[in-house]
């Protein structure tokens, strides 16, 4: 599967829709490994990070479409 910015990603256990919201590296300890970084599709306010190679086992592109992708994903702004 090819890791996209953003879109609408199913947990094959659980059933339950994630959006992905980008990409990262993992520097950790020199690791640097590829991680996502992604949130409950309910709006629920929890990120996750997770590892690449695992997300691609554990997750599969929605078929379920959404215009309005960036809505849910919380702003921030710059205070200094």
């Amino acid at each position: 599967m090819k890791m996209e910015r953003s879109g609408i990603y199913r947990n094959k256990k659980n059933g339950k829709e994630y959006l992905l919201i980008l990409t990262a590296i993992d520097v950790t300890n020199n690791k640097d490994s590829e991680c996502v970084v992604y949130t409950e599709n309910e709006n629920t306010g929890k990120i996750y990070v997770r590892d690449v190679i695992d997300f691609q086992e554990k997750f599969e592109v929605s078929e379920r479409l959404k215009e309005d992708l960036w809505d849910r994903v919380p702003t921030f702004v710059k205070i200094v």
